[in-house]
């Protein structure tokens, strides 16, 4: 028996590319049907022992599906809400079914092209369907009725489930997915559900990248790692039931909060705000809660006479609305300081918690609805939250997802709706920020003036103290040591870094600010002579020594020297070490050797360096040794330029995320190499601005003689 799907190969692989953008989003769709049959469990088995030919199972203990339901499973296109209100099932209809358009299919088509379908209901035996790819794409796609077919489910959960649906899908391509997104999927995943609808469903989650990860078999509840204990002020809107128990035990303890002090390791404790949405009132702004009003000539009349909930007065339906969840602005962005207050603190290349999930009938429909509200105001990016808005999805009213849909048609005027009661809750989270940062500076001022208070008062008993000084005297040394400690202090705002460098070794501080700057850094980030693309410094009509030592001395730069053959040979050079010396302590400064006799002993003062080549080693390479030693320096650089970014509310740069090497016998299994560990990124900068002429390069250095800069 076959049954064929209504659309060709070349039309579903189109629409099914279109649809999702990513593997673990076409997850989450097949993940929601199961929800949408009912199931209380739904469990994702990925088997990634071979990336390019992996596996996934996704089983729900839900209703499972008749020959009907299979029917409509290759009608694409198929609306059950409709169906559902046509046929007088209105309760169906209107039970947060999380399907529109009968598309949801199309993720396991775009995952893989042979797949299985097992399923059963609780009064039919189990049937399996196969799917199996076609060269030819002018050819409509079918399912296969198999007799005689052993499908091994991984879950122990299956065989014990009276009725549900086993997909098992074959051959899936996940190359390009690294660890950290592997760990980072449990998370997103529980992002696509908001966490209300789930306290009567359960998603388990499976993985294994190894051989010992596939043996064990292991399932894990999916569940959101929100750090709500990491939130200074919280607006919300949710019955008691639907609240976070976490949003719940703050206001019922008085919860606190850390929240750093500008540029200091030191933080003030802050009583966590909660406060509804009503307490925001912005006059002619639309209420959180109201009336949506259209025309009911375009309605569909059927469903209009089902729906109790919707008055008609002189031709115009009134439909209610109401915009539910939460929103809440971080204490702060730094990973180990946030980690304080909420250990479930995360932010990294592959999550980031600036961020205010839409939600709509339950499931994820814009990931970063903060994104089209247009606010750039400093401390916007501190910003997360989750929003439910069904008014967008209503049944009455048309279909506004746009293509992908991934997002809304941004003119209807159910969106201008939702933005317009959005902006003002924002506005109002990054105001409260704003007189937190305020309080803090304040804090600051006050503290500094203690301190000179008190040093003026010190100094003056210390100078009373010595014998034979005139006493007209000593009160003119006392007031002069008064001015200068109470004298304005500019504070540090602008951190920077020096590239101290000979012009011959760019390849090597080229590198470095290449590569910061895709990730993130402003090219004010720099003091880099040698940068192409900074037009800036040639603009300062001050000459370049004059630059090269306010930059030196400027506590707030953090200087990184290249020591070559060259360097030392170089007058400005020579200079700028030191000058560095002169004006900081050694753990203030940088240095990267190409040999360790190249580094100046002043320089290092009896403190261990890096340099690229060792007594054993005749070339340089990008390997483990190396690899870790930058991404320490590119970390600690990272961390130095964020100061600014922290102080003004910036969004800040990502670290590089450190490396887990394994051994030698480990990666000679897995058939790995030492690169298989590492930040593309890395590698790619390193290929481009320092392997090519390396050889050449080295050969050269150790004869040629400095050219003055």
């Amino acid at each position: 028996m076959k049954k064929e799907f209504n659309f060709t190969w070349a039309a579903l692989n189109l629409l099914g590319k279109s649809l999702y953008s990513n593997a673990w989003a076409a997850i989450s769709e097949l993940v929601a049907n199961g929800l949408d049959a009912k199931a209380t469990r739904v469990s994702v088995f990925i088997d990634a022992r071979t990336k390019n030919d992996a596996s996934i199972q996704i089983m729900d203990n839900g209703t499972g599906m008749r020959d009907k339901a299979i029917d409509t499973y290759v009608n694409v296109g198929y609306d059950r809400r409709d169906y559902y209100y046509h046929s007088n099932s209105p309760t169906e209809a209107q039970n947060n079914i999380m399907g529109r358009k009968g598309i949801g299919k199309l993720a396991a088509l775009y995952l893989s092209k042979d797949y299985y379908i097992q399923t059963k209901t609780s009064d039919s035996a189990p049937t399996t369907w196969h799917l199996a790819s076609d060269t030819r794409l002018a050819v409509k796609p079918y399912l296969t009725l198999e007799t005689g077919i052993v499908t091994d489910a991984i879950d122990p959960e299956w065989e014990q489930s009276p009725s549900g649906t086993l997909l098992i899908l074959n051959h899936v391509d996940l190359t390009g997915l690294g660890n950290v997104a592997f760990n980072a999927l449990s998370h997103n995943l529980a992002n696509h559900f908001l966490s209300s609808s789930m306290q009567s469903q359960a998603i388990y989650l499976g993985l294994a990248r190894n051989e010992k990860e596939y043996n064990k078999h292991e399932f894990h509840k999916v569940e959101k790692m929100i750090a709500f204990h990491n939130y200074a002020m919280i607006l919300e809107n949710l019955s008691p039931e639907n609240e976070p128990k976490e949003i719940r035990e703050i206001k019922e303890h008085g919860s606190t909060v850390l929240i750093p002090y500008p540029n200091s390791d030191e933080s003030k404790q802050t009583k966590v705000q909660v406060s509804s949405f009503s307490s925001v009132k912005v006059k002619d702004r639309p209420s959180y809660q109201g009336i949506y009003e259209i025309s009911s000539e375009f309605l569909d009349a059927k469903i209009l006479r089902l729906r109790q909930d919707v008055k008609i007065v002189d031709g115009i339906a009134k439909i209610p609305y109401q915009l539910t969840g939460w929103i809440g602005f971080h204490s702060t962005l730094n990973n180990s300081q946030a980690q304080q207050n909420d250990s479930n603190f995360r932010k990294n290349k592959n999550y980031n918690p600036a961020q205010i999930r839409l939600y709509v009938r339950n499931k994820l429909a814009v990931s970063n609805v903060l994104d089209t509200l247009g606010i750039t105001q400093a401390f916007t990016n501190y910003i997360e939250g989750e929003i439910s808005f069904d008014l967008l999805d209503d049944d009455l009213l048309p279909d506004i997802a746009t293509s992908s849909r991934q997002g809304y048609n941004q003119l209807d005027g159910r969106w201008r709706l939702l933005v317009s009661i959005l902006r003002p809750l924002v506005r109002s989270l990054i105001t409260r920020r704003n007189e937190i940062s305020k309080s803090l500076r304040q804090d600051i001022t006050e503290t500094v003036k203690r301190a000179k208070d008190i040093a003026v008062r010190d100094y003056g008993e210390y100078i009373d103290e010595i014998p034979d000084i005139p006493s007209k005297t000593k009160i003119e040394v006392k007031g002069m040591m008064a001015m200068q400690l109470k004298g304005e202090v500019e504070a540090k705002q602008n951190y920077k870094i020096f590239l101290s460098h000979k012009s011959d070794d760019v390849r090597f501080t080229n590198f470095i600010y290449k590569l910061l700057e895709q990730r993130g850094a402003r090219k004010t980030d720099f003091f880099y002579t040698s940068a192409d693309d900074n037009t800036e410094k040639y603009n300062d009509i001050t000459s370049l020594s004059t630059q090269i030592k306010n930059n030196i001395v400027d506590d707030k730069s953090l200087i990184v020297y290249l020591a070559t053959p060259l360097f030392k040979k170089s007058e400005f050079c020579l200079f700028e070490a030191g000058a560095g010396w002169a004006t900081r302590g050694i753990e203030d400064y940088k240095i990267i050797g190409l040999r360790y006799e190249d580094i100046p002993q002043y320089l290092t003062n009896g403190k261990s360096e890096f340099s690229f080549l060792t007594n054993s080693e005749k070339s340089i390479e990008l390997n483990k040794r190396t690899y870790l030693y930058l991404i320490d320096l590119f970390n600690h650089l990272i961390d130095h330029i964020n100061k600014s970014r922290e102080i003004k509310g910036e969004e800040l740069v990502e670290r590089f995320d450190q490396p887990q090497f394994e051994d030698a016998v480990q990666m000679r299994k897995k058939g790995k190499t030492e690169k298989d560990y590492m930040d593309p990124m890395v590698i790619d900068y390193w290929d481009t601005y320092v392997a090519p002429g390396l050889a050449e390069y080295l050969a050269s250095i150790t004869t040629k003689e400095s050219v003055r800069p």
